[in-house]
């Protein structure tokens, strides 16, 4: 049994997209891989409006790196906002 199959709480951060490469059960379990990154400045787009836990924000606008992945684990997963790259 992997460190995390045993249903404890995980908490990917920062570059944490980018580590164990060759392990599709890691990259599954942070949701994607690093696939690159710039800087700039942009402001989240709300996805999902109604979840308890985004109602009454607005979403925000920040300066940061802006992560980009690939390998993305559809499974079982929420998106409530994303980020949009050359219309993307």
């Amino acid at each position: 049994m992997t460190m995390w199959a045993g249903g404890k709480g995980f908490i990917p951060l920062h570059c944490a997209s980018y580590c164990f490469l060759n392990s599709p059960k890691y990259i599954e379990l942070v949701g994607a891989q690093f696939q690159r990154h710039g800087t700039g400045t942009f402001r989240t787009i709300l996805s999902e409006n109604e979840h308890p836990i985004m109602r009454g924000f607005g979403g925000f606008e920040s300066w940061d790196e802006t992560y980009v992945h690939t390998k993305h684990n559809e499974k079982d997963r929420t998106v409530l906002e994303y980020r949009q790259e050359g219309g993307k």
